[in-house]
């Protein structure tokens, strides 16, 4: 019995010899891919949460800088447009906006394309946004709220408005409700004056 014993021994050391079952690899490579998925994820969440704050900035940035420019004239925005906001220095670059070496065309990073024009008769003017993710949309509405804007739209509907023609107060579930309506190619419009 004693040779028995020892020679069973022998073979599961031999066994354990030969490397892993193929049960503990997929076991191995499943907690692996788990893991990854779960760091991913959190990497995406904190680039949207980055884009998020790099378009508030450039909002406010662009208002602000606007605003005091255009403010010497009287106030009125006659004549404002991308080529007019980029000679003014008032579109800064290195946030969400790709501000080109030549021409007027101002891209987002999420492909779409930036557009500031005078609105209303000269007496206000817009930031449109093209192409931004729900989750960004719904961060940025959310924290800038009507600050300084007459009017925020999103995919077409006035999400807020604080003018002479109505008081549309900003609703964070319907703010959520339009943002994610557009998908990835949601439209922001903001109105300044």
């Amino acid at each position: 019995m004693k040779n028995f014993k020892s020679r069973n021994i022998q073979i599961n050391t031999n066994r354990k010899a030969q490397g892993y079952s193929f049960l503990e690899i997929l076991l191995g490579v499943a907690i692996i891919g788990a893991v990854s998925v779960m760091i991913i994820s959190g990497m995406s969440s904190n680039k949207k949460k980055s884009q998020a704050q790099a378009m508030m900035n450039d909002v406010s940035s662009i208002t602000n800088n606007l605003v005091q420019q255009f403010a010497a004239g009287g106030g009125t925005y006659a004549g404002l447009n991308n080529q007019v906001a980029i000679s003014m220095n008032a579109v800064p670059g290195g946030g969400t906006i790709v501000v080109p070496t030549s021409g007027s065309t101002l891209k987002d990073v999420w492909g779409g394309q930036v557009t500031i024009a005078s609105a209303n008769s000269d007496q206000s003017f817009t930031i449109q946004y093209t192409q931004v993710p729900p989750q960004v949309c719904n961060s940025v509405i959310t924290s800038l709220g009507g600050s300084s804007f007459t009017k925020i739209e999103i995919g077409g509907q006035v999400v807020f408005q604080n003018d002479s023609s109505a008081n549309t107060p900003l609703e964070p579930g319907n703010v959520g409700t339009q943002c994610n309506a557009g998908g990835n190619s949601t439209t922001i419009i903001f109105t300044v004056g």
